[in-house]
């Protein structure tokens, strides 16, 4: 019985070990796993950062390149005549615009002896402007626009129509500034910025 068992013992011993390759197995398939949620959560970011890089240069785009024209109104040089005082069209950019012109449209003009049509649009002269350099700005004057006693007005609304180009872009933009006259209460003739 002695030898039998010792030649049992030989025999489980030369035998391989079958139950080590399982555990092997499933280490290698947990590694498998684990990369490819680790390639999938390094695909993410990779995404996000394209997605915010693209956002991000379309906004400094905007931001750099889009023209930033303003219109200010000047001081009142003719207190009766709201069309003898003088508007400024100032450029807040970065970059200068070029080629510049204007169009007026009045859209209202009412009182008791005057009465114009909707239709009628003038081209501001003087206006054609080669170019304007950031934060500078250049006279903007509507005295030949209307000629007329400005007592028989009521109300005074205008459209301006600005076009002009960014330099180095080469495409036209359009800005539309909309303004009315007023009289103050010791009957002076002002304008202010209104809604269409």
């Amino acid at each position: 019985m002695g030898k039998k068992s010792k030649k049992n013992r030989k025999s489980k011993k030369g035998k391989p070990n079958h139950q080590k390759r399982p555990i092997s197995n499933q280490s290698e398939r947990r590694k498998k796993v684990q990369e490819k949620n680790f390639s999938k959560i390094s695909i993410v970011p990779k995404k996000l950062i394209a997605i915010i890089c693209t956002l991000s240069s379309i906004i400094a785009f905007v931001f750099l390149f889009f023209p930033r024209v303003a219109l200010e109104i000047g001081p009142i040089l003719k207190p009766n005549d709201p069309f003898k005082n003088i508007l400024y069209l100032s450029n807040n950019g970065y970059f200068p615009i070029y080629k510049i012109s204007c169009s007026v449209y009045i859209v209202e003009a009412k009182g008791e002896n005057a009465n114009f049509s909707r239709n009628n649009v003038w081209d501001v002269k003087g206006l054609n402007l080669p170019k304007i350099s950031p934060d500078d700005k250049a006279p903007l004057r509507l005295e030949h626009v209307l000629n007329i006693q400005p007592f028989i007005l009521d109300r005074i609304k205008v459209k301006l129509t600005i076009n002009c180009k960014l330099w180095p872009i080469p495409l036209n933009f359009t800005k539309v500034f909309h303004i009315e006259a007023k009289q103050t209460f010791d009957k002076k003739w002002i304008w202010i910025h209104s809604t269409e």
